[in-house]
């Protein structure tokens, strides 16, 4: 096993380099994870203490019954609440009294949290079984769990998504500050990795990867392309809207021009759902172009782009009007939602 190296990062070689990099930034005792792949971000992700996770143990109570949905929400903590999506789970255990089939309302139970919230929605959680609380104890209140807990959960899923494997040696972790060091060094510690901790002060990790410049561009809402076009990106309530414009396209065979721009604006889009982790429903304006052979294209090297994400997407339906309707699972919050939770907390 080879274990991680502690010295600090070697600043020229970084700035020249294009090779990936896991950048852990620590603000306010939120942890920001920066994942750096060919020049660009793929990920971003921000973790606090407070955050609610898949696969968290609560101590809850059965706030209130939702007899049109089957439903039961319960409080998780203080000001925090969750939705159990079967008001009559089978053979559950109670803290209050003994389970008669049916959930009520001040009934306490341990419940495990299948789905984190987002926006409006509250986290989505399931009651333990009998068996499954063997380890109850009448003293017990629920913690939350420490940073370098949620931290663990965290840094492993993002390995674990992009498929760096226990020996694997392709990607840095570069922290900066002894605090995400050592958590980085604690949660790794199986891990082949190289693991930096950036101690010159006079050179900032922004000014090494330029992360201010491409935060912004998975967070502006226009992204210029490389042939003159860019792509407007919109958020409604129910879906993401991405709008292409040929903008300063200078092609002198117009229908050409606007096929290069097409292909640049498929790769971007993808790109950016990806950095982004867009979801749900996505609406895509493309250029019309009237060549069917080459629209017909188009539509399957976005379709085949898009299924090697992960999640992946599905192209669903190209309505009459030239819209490209997508859909993708939603596993993670978004970039808005992720940068959120930094509250006043200044980013870079």
């Amino acid at each position: 096993m080879i274990k991680p190296r502690t010295d600090d990062i070697d600043v020229s070689a970084e700035m020249k380099g294009h090779e990936k990099r896991l950048i852990i930034l620590t603000r306010d005792k939120k942890f920001i994870y920066i994942l750096i792949d060919e020049d660009r971000i793929k990920r971003l992700e921000v973790e606090t203490p407070d955050d609610i996770k898949p696969g968290d143990i609560f101590a809850a109570k059965v706030a209130g019954i939702n007899k049109s949905l089957s439903g039961a929400f319960v409080f998780l903590k203080h000001g925090v609440q969750g939705y159990i999506d079967n008001m009559n789970p089978e053979g559950i255990f109670l803290l209050n009294r003994k389970y008669d089939g049916v959930l009520k309302q001040g009934d306490e139970l341990f419940v495990s949290v299948k789905k984190e919230g987002s926006g409006n929605k509250v986290p989505l959680c399931e009651p333990l079984k009998e068996n499954a609380c063997d380890f109850y104890n009448p003293g017990l209140i629920y913690k939350t769990p420490s940073l370098y807990k949620q931290a663990d959960c965290c840094l492993r899923k993002i390995f674990s998504d992009i498929g760096v494997s226990k020996d694997d040696t392709g990607i840095k972790v570069v922290c900066d500050c002894d605090y995400s060091f050592r958590m980085a060094k604690s949660v790794l510690n199986d891990y082949s990795v190289e693991i930096k901790e950036h101690k010159e002060s006079k050179v900032s990790l922004d000014v090494i990867y330029g992360l201010k410049s491409k935060v912004e561009r998975i967070t502006d809402d226009k992204v210029w392309l490389k042939s003159g076009g860019y792509l407007f990106i919109d958020r409604t309530r129910a879906m993401y809207v991405i709008d292409v414009n040929s903008g300063k396209l200078q092609e002198k065979n117009r229908e050409a021009g606007f096929i290069v721009t097409s292909l640049e604006a498929i790769d971007e889009i993808v790109y950016q759902i990806e950095a982004r982790n867009l979801s749900g429903i996505i609406v895509v304006d493309m250029l019309k172009i009237n060549n069917e052979k080459d629209k017909t294209m188009l539509i399957n090297t976005f379709s085949e782009k898009l299924g090697r994400l992960n999640p992946p997407g599905r192209l669903a339906d190209v309505t009459k009007l030239g819209l490209y309707e997508i859909t993708r699972q939603k596993l993670r919050p978004d970039i808005n939602e992720q940068l959120k939770r930094l509250g006043k907390t200044i980013l870079l």
